[in-house]
């Protein structure tokens, strides 16, 4: 009994060697992972073949649609993959323990293949699609158009995609081998509804823009057009519905006729010359309506009919900026500054130098304020009274709209010269012209070049210019007079010129070629000196360089 025992023990053991042998190290007969067979293959080789075969077949593209876009997920781009060794442990083989071997040996086994899931890289891929598809809800809208038509836009549903319930949707859809996926998204309703939209558009809008609201106010009456109103009124959300508001910068634009016609500018009172005296010519108050209150009561009247489009609105007195008592206690009462200047007879100097000497007469400056030549004349055009004449211009005649002008110009510097006025801006002349004072003389230029000067004083100035026409054989005369309370003393001083330069003679055969005499050119020093009682004596000092004004002859260059 024991030989036999010993015989089959060894007859086992034999067995079990050379089933060790033949599948120790091997999957286990007959198993397939999703199909594909590894059985009796090794470890190594098992795990090949699942790379080659079945991590391409779990890594197709997987279609995910929402609404109406659609993206392709590749696996193994979205933290989806196949764990390839831990499918082939869990398939058996390489193993010493005799169950595992009989099971090696004798049994069928269909292996599923184990997946693992990065969630972080899954939702990171999802976050593109996330990003496309998510729109904030927006509410529906009602506006006027400039026509005052009512212009209704529709409310839209927001929408937006929850990345951890499609991470989630999509690892079930992969694991199930499914190849398309449609995922849900969240959505938002806007606050205002599309019945506020409606009810605001029968209501509100519709009844707004059904005439003109009429605007009274101290006995005078005007009114705001569905244009004016469209521009004016607006829309504001609150907590899901449309009120009716007021743009009140755009009813300040909108309403400026409205208000011209309900109300009247203050008028400062002013200084004039009338007949060799001052005169203090009287302010008058203005009155106004408040923009505030307007823009008040409009939402409210806008959306009644007929009749009821009506505002009521108090008017509100506005004051001069200069009062008459001011104006009067300025003390403008002589003569402190005066000049006279001469000019031959030209028709275009009566005409110029007479119009610009009316523009600028009875110009009153409060204390500060300054005066600007260009700005009290403006621009030399036909239709503002001025004709053609000669200007200069690169040192040569021209001619040109408000020739002589610059004659005023001069005359009102000198005037305000020896008043002892602040001088801002003056430019002389390129070259001399003998009827002026060297150095001491000004030229203008629309959009260039300007006459100006403040009053630094604490007396109002009135500037009077008159004018006595050139005739044949007889000098125009034109002076400007400064008034105002004599308080400063002005010593004036020109050097003698220096540094002449020579005239050259030019000869011009070309259209529009003006004669004009030479004039040698040099420089000069000129100054005042101002003094004022209690301060001390103030300096001012200037150099000018005129050029040398060309002989000009009409005429072809002489041969030779």
């Amino acid at each position: 009994m024991v030989l036999v025992a010993v015989g089959v023990a060894l007859v086992l053991v034999g067995a079990y060697g050379i089933a060790y042998a033949y599948v120790g190290d091997r999957v286990a007969q007959g198993t397939t992972v999703a199909g594909v067979a590894i059985g009796g293959l090794t470890v190594a080789d098992a795990e090949d073949r699942l790379r080659d075969e079945l991590v391409p077949q779990l890594d197709s593209p997987i279609r995910v649609s929402v609404d109406d876009t659609t993206v392709r997920i590749v696996p193994s781009q979205a933290g989806l993959r196949v764990d390839v060794e831990a499918t082939v442990a869990v398939a058996g083989g390489g193993s010493a323990s005799p169950l595992r071997l009989a099971r090696a040996l004798f049994s069928r086994t269909v292996v599923a293949p184990r997946l693992e899931t990065d969630t972080a890289a899954l939702r990171e891929a999802l976050a593109p699609l996330a990003r496309q598809l998510a729109r904030a809800p927006r509410n529906g809208a009602v506006a006027f158009g400039a026509d005052g038509r009512v212009v209704v836009t529709r409310a839209v549903q927001g929408r937006r995609l929850d990345t951890s319930v499609a991470a989630a949707r999509v690892e079930q859809a992969w694991r199930a081998g499914l190849d398309r996926l449609s995922l849900p998204v969240r959505r938002t309703a806007p606050t205002v509804s599309a019945a506020e939209i409606r009810r605001v558009v029968d209501e509100v809008a519709a009844p707004a823009m059904s005439g003109p609201v009429r605007v009274v106010a101290g006995g005078r009456s005007a009114s705001l057009g569905p244009g004016q109103l469209a521009r004016a009124l607006t829309f504001r959300a609150e907590k899901g519905r449309l009120t009716l508001a007021v743009d009140r910068a755009a009813l300040r634009t909108v309403s400026r006729d409205v208000v011209r016609a309900l109300t009247g500018p203050a008028v400062d009172a002013t200084v004039r010359i009338e007949n060799g005296r001052p005169v203090v010519v009287p302010s008058h108050p203005g009155r106004t309506i408040s923009l505030a209150a307007l823009a008040e009561a409009l939402p409210a009247v806008a959306v009644r009919q007929g009749d009821a489009r009506r505002i009521d609105l108090p008017t509100v007195a506005r004051a001069p900026r200069l009062s008459t008592q001011r104006a009067a206690a300025l003390g403008v009462k002589e003569v402190v500054g005066e000049f006279t200047t001469r000019f031959p007879y030209a028709d275009y100097r009566n005409v110029n130098i007479g119009r610009a000497a009316a523009l600028i007469d009875n110009t009153f400056l409060a204390p500060g304020e300054v005066f600007s030549l260009n700005d009290e004349v403006g621009e030399r055009t036909a239709a503002n009274g001025f004709t053609t004449g000669f200007v200069i211009d690169g040192g040569r005649l021209r001619e040109d709209l408000g020739g002589g002008v610059s004659q005023l110009a001069t005359t009102t510097f000198n005037a305000m010269w020896f008043a002892g006025l602040a001088d801002v801006e003056h430019h002389p002349h390129a070259f001399w012209i003998d009827r002026y004072p060297m150095g001491r003389e000004a030229t203008v230029w629309w959009g260039g070049l300007d006459l100006r000067f403040r009053n630094d004083t604490k007396y109002g100035v009135v500037v009077q210019a008159s004018v006595s026409p050139s005739a044949p054989g007889r000098q125009g005369v034109l002076t400007v007079r400064m008034w105002s309370t004599k308080h400063r003393t002005v010593t004036s001083w020109t050097s003698k010129p220096r540094g002449t330069r020579p005239v050259k003679t030019v000869d011009d055969a070309e259209d529009g070629c003006v004669p004009q005499q030479g004039v040698p050119g040099f420089d000069v020093d000129y100054g005042r000196t101002i003094s004022e009682p209690g301060k001390p004596d103030r300096r001012e000092s200037y150099t000018w360089a005129y050029q040398a004004a060309d002989r000009i002859r009409c005429s072809a260059k002489p041969a030779g």
